[in-house]
């Protein structure tokens, strides 16, 4: 605990004028605050995440045959090439089910198209390795980007470390080293939060423009990142008081002119203004919903802190209440008291967070990355005031972003680690939360236990990271194994009756190979009798439902197994199959 605490206790000195120097004032820090976790990631990718073509889940697959159909198209358009139209004229096996969007006689991934086109040029150029470039220099940009907002209030040593640990042991790691769009959607309202700070700094009008279009552009990447901008407006009008009003303007206008060239995009492309991720993802989401209330309840178990819990739960609500208690009474006798309390729960939250179950995997706030909380300690009463400011906007951008989250409700994320839809708000709150928490370090007693606290929380953090990085590279091998044994039978065609099958085979989908995904006995019915008269005597069953399958399939008999079955991932079946040469001549 003793170099936390010298090296915060540098920065407060640095960052009051106790201290000045030349070393100060070179660019050494930034510099590290950007290659450290560029270094990091691209070692966990080499060393440890496995192979490169094996993904975490299906959105990865869809991305990519996202990014390859744009190549396939020489980016003229975002169209999904269907290899196996030849075979399907009738389009009735079209294994684009589930994550798509059809319109205009053409198939669209949901996903975001300004993500696909800004990884297909690393892509052709450096192939599956080309795919995580932009995530891990997002999640370098964004070290860098924290060690910015921090440096005004934390100075030198504290910003870095801080932006260093908020990287290295949050979920942004796990998001840095996976082929998503998360990593620069975050690095994007980031970099807004700190063009407002800069902005409120300086009195500089213009900041707050740049800051809107930031999470105007954001919104191409990610659509619950729209959030961000009545998030900040309302940072900004709930803690100034000066032209706070003419701020919020300048924010909305820059975002609406960020925005504008995708709603129209998305008109021309694909008829609805939105974009096809709010109709699809959104369909899925609210038919699964019967009662608001219930459905509120589901998310915050799921994404902020597990409700099956009781006595976390507990110790978080005390938290926070002790939390509001010390804002609105700022007697010295409160403050401490309330110091001291939270610092109490903060060291049984953390023993409480080990002991909760750690199989599978684990989406709430509070589980993955406890150092959030360290927005509940106090400020030290004799904090400078000039320096309450951004942490404040902070503070009140990380809150007003999950509230809404929770009130719209933003759809759960389905399979993440850490809770993905709430990534924009965790370099708000950690910066606040290590800037109040650090305001105590001065004081001998009561910064050694603030100090003890931080790091309790941050190697909490940590721990779970390891367990986030252990489940993606256990899912990335398992997918993989999955690819490479479909792809070593060699067979030309493939079927799957499980929607997410294709995608995770996307890696050989356009290896000339047809990949078909049908519904029931019919659709294998029909696929036999293409087959028979294109003259193809294997075929791959990837199925998840074989009996049910087989048992409505008059054909089934034309189909003679070659080798045992295998077992893969997700409770799925590997069969090759010979066509039987009667049934071709027939």
């Amino acid at each position: 605990m003793v170099w936390l605490k010298a090296i915060l206790t540098t920065a407060t000195m640095q960052r009051t004028g106790i201290i000045k120097g030349p070393l100060f004032a070179h660019h050494w820090p930034e510099a590290i605050a950007f290659l450290l976790p560029l270094m990091i990631a691209s070692a966990l990718l080499l060393t440890y995440t496995g192979p490169l073509n094996g993904f975490w889940s299906s959105d990865q697959g869809v991305k990519l045959l996202q990014v390859q159909s744009l190549l396939l198209n020489k980016l003229s358009n975002s169209a999904l090439v269907y290899p196996g139209a030849g075979l399907d004229p009738d389009d009735r096996v079209n294994p684009f089910q589930g994550q798509y969007f059809r319109h205009n006689g053409r198939t669209y991934a949901m996903f975001s198209d300004a993500f696909a086109l800004v990884s297909s040029i690393p892509f052709f150029f450096f192939g599956f390795a080309g795919l995580y470039l932009v995530p891990m220099f997002s999640l370098a940009a964004l070290s860098l980007t924290c060690f910015r907002i921090a440096y005004p209030i934390l100075g030198t040593g504290g910003a870095l470390l801080t932006a260093l640990a908020l990287v290295l042991t949050s979920p942004l790691l796990f998001y840095g080293v996976i082929f998503w769009e998360h990593m620069p959607s975050t690095l994007l309202v980031t970099l807004a939060l700190w063009q407002a700070l800069e902005g409120n700094h300086r009195n500089n009008q213009s900041r707050f423009v740049v800051a809107g279009a930031a999470i105007g552009v954001a919104v191409w990447l990610r659509n619950e990142t729209v959030l961000a901008a009545p998030a900040l407006i309302g940072a900004v009008l709930l803690t100034q008081r000066v032209q706070a009003l003419r701020t919020a303007c300048w924010i909305g206008i820059g975002t609406v002119a960020g925005m504008l060239p995708l709603l129209i995009y998305n008109q021309i492309t694909f008829g609805l203004v939105t974009g096809p991720h709010v109709l699809v993802a959104g369909a899925a989401q609210y038919q699964r919903a019967n009662d608001p209330l219930t459905m509120r309840l589901a998310w915050s178990d799921q994404l902020i802190v597990p409700h099956d819990e009781p006595l976390l739960v507990g110790a978080v609500i005390a938290m926070a209440l002790i939390a509001l208690i010390t804002a609105v009474r700022r007697t010295s006798r409160v403050t401490n008291t309330g110091l001291a309390l939270i610092i109490v729960l903060a060291i049984m939250i953390s023993v409480l967070i080990q002991m909760v179950p750690r199989g599978g995997l684990q989406t709430a706030l509070l589980i993955t990355f406890p150092v959030v909380l360290l927005c509940c300690f106090p400020s030290a009463p004799t904090e400078q005031p000039n320096l309450v400011d951004a942490p404040s906007i902070l503070t009140t951008f990380g809150l007003i972003f999950i509230a809404l989250a929770w009130m719209v409700p933003l759809p759960d994320g389905g399979a993440q680690w850490g809770p993905r839809m709430l990534l924009p708000a965790l370099p708000a709150l950690a910066i606040a939360g290590v800037w109040r928490a650090s305001s105590w370090l001065r004081r001998p007693m009561a910064g050694a236990a603030v100090s003890s606290a931080m790091a309790i929380f941050f190697f909490v953090s940590l721990l779970a990271q390891c367990a986030g990085l252990r489940q993606l590279r256990d899912f990335n091998i398992a997918n993989h194994t999955l690819l490479t044994t479909v792809a070593q039978s060699k067979a030309s065609v493939i079927i799957t009756d499980i929607w997410y099958g294709p995608p995770l085979l996307a890696p050989i989908f356009y290896d000339r190979r047809m990949i078909f995904l049908i519904d029931d006995g019919d659709d294998l019915d029909y696929l036999i009798e293409r087959m028979n008269t294109a003259g193809f005597d294997t075929v791959y069953y990837l199925s998840g439902r074989r009996d049910s399958i087989a048992a409505n399939t008059r054909r089934w008999s034309e189909l003679t197994a070659i080798g045992p079955p295998v077992r893969l991932a997700h409770n799925l079946t590997g069969q090759l199959y010979r066509i039987e040469a009667t049934a071709r001549s027939g």
